[in-house]
């Protein structure tokens, strides 16, 4: 099939186009052309550069190329409507990234795609309701082929790790690596659960591959098991062997501690402080989804490329 894949320079777009095209597929990538980070790409990949929240641009890039299969790595309400507005009955198949962060707070563990979503005025993730109410909306009323894949905390090498504090800084790496004291949100018991970046573009292709349990659903696309923060953060200091002591720490406490550097924000603190536990049975099932990688691998993964590009 020939599949665009919007965003696919980035650190699980770049893995999706490689691993279409692996496949058999012919693929292309659009991309804005502002990304710097260099992942490669396979030659044979053709190449365009638009914006895609731009119809015009959009429909000069794409259109004559007639794709078949829409993939949006980073998808907004606009770029779901120029995509209905331009290939509506004549693609097969539309995908979009969005995040289990739309289920929180959670109201029963594991969550699974049942679970209420519905993210209030004020929260990070209304956008991303937003652009999923419209797909899906778009595929009950006008048979749009829409698929939403909802990714949990996404790992793995191409980024820093979500941190002790929510946020994704070098400094955490470095005060592992040197042995410094860490601060430990609250009590630790937080639970956490991840993806790695691999394992979510594999559930791309499946989905693209096998349209009839695809279209139309929503799949939690995670590693198989949460686990503590605390033991997270141990993962990272197995992987680095760090001594570093652990010492809980109120929110409050850690807000007004990084009041000047930022690194403790106000939103992502907090949540990172709420149970994150999902079921990811319906991918397991229908697209046989199986995560090649659990929580440790990802830490390894992720450390060892942050070492090797000299990261912290």
């Amino acid at each position: 099939m020939r599949v665009l894949v919007m965003g696919g320079t980035g650190e699980v777009g770049h893995q999706i186009a490689n691993g279409l095209l692996a496949r058999g597929h012919d693929v292309m990538v659009l991309t804005r052309g502002r990304d710097r980070r260099g992942f490669p790409l396979d030659e044979r990949i053709r190449r365009v550069q638009a914006d895609k929240n731009h119809l015009d641009a959009l429909a000069a890039a794409a259109a004559p190329w007639a794709p078949e299969v829409i993939i949006d790595t980073l998808p907004d309400e606009t770029s779901v409507r120029n995509v209905h507005t331009l290939f509506a009955g004549k693609m097969r198949h539309y995908l979009h990234c969005s995040s289990t962060g739309v289920y929180t707070p959670l109201q029963y563990l594991p969550a699974d795609e049942a679970h209420p979503w519905d993210p209030k005025p004020g929260d990070f993730y209304v956008p991303c309701g937003a652009r999923d109410r419209l797909a899906l909306a778009l595929c009950r009323e006008d048979g749009f082929p829409a698929t939403i894949l909802r990714p949990t905390m996404i790992i793995g090498p191409g980024a820093l790790p979500v941190d002790n504090l929510g946020g994704r800084s070098a400094t955490f790496l470095r005060d592992l690596a040197a042995h410094r004291p860490l601060e430990l949100p609250e009590d630790g018991d937080a639970l956490v659960q991840g993806v790695c970046n691999a394992d979510l573009a594999e559930a791309f292709i499946l989905a693209v591959e096998q349209p009839e349990q695809a279209i139309g659903e929503i799949f939690n696309i995670s590693c198989a098991r949460a686990i503590t923060l605390r033991d997270y953060i141990g993962l990272f200091k197995e992987a680095l062997g760090s001594q570093s002591p652990l010492v809980p720490t109120p929110i409050e406490t850690l807000l007004t501690a990084h009041a000047e550097d930022g690194r403790a924000d106000e939103y992502w603190l907090p949540f990172l402080c709420q149970h994150m536990c999902f079921d990811i049975s319906k991918a397991r099932e229908r697209l046989h989804y199986h995560p090649a990688h659990d929580l440790r691998a990802s830490v390894r993964l992720v450390t060892a490329w942050a070492a090797q590009t000299e990261r912290f």
